[in-house]
């Protein structure tokens, strides 16, 4: 199992975090490319804004170390404006190991 999972913010201008690998993560449709602030839960789909386009979409409940680099998911991090502001990223590196 990973220990480090260090991702980086898309939708906030690319921060980067380190997280666990128990973190709670949403696996999206691949059409969310940049969202336009946090996306959120609505039942079994996500919304969010793309451009200034509303979208939804079905997403898949999984464990932040069940992605690997370069893989795209919604995880909430700092800072978060409401309890269920779910941030888009990208896996960079699992336990140092990048995309080759």
């Amino acid at each position: 199992m990973p220990q480090v999972i260090r991702v980086r913010d898309v939708a906030r201008g690319g921060e980067a975090h380190e997280l666990g690998p128990e973190e709670p993560a949403l696996r999206v449709p691949y059409d969310m490319f940049w969202p336009r602030g946090p996306a959120t839960r609505n039942g079994d789909a996500i919304d969010w804004i793309e451009g200034d386009t509303p979208r939804m979409g079905r997403f898949v409940e999984i464990r932040l170390g069940d992605c690997s680099p370069g893989e795209r998911v919604l995880v909430r991090v700092p800072p978060a404006l409401e309890d269920d502001d779910w941030w888009l990223v990208e896996v960079e590196t699992v336990d140092g190991v990048s995309v080759a």
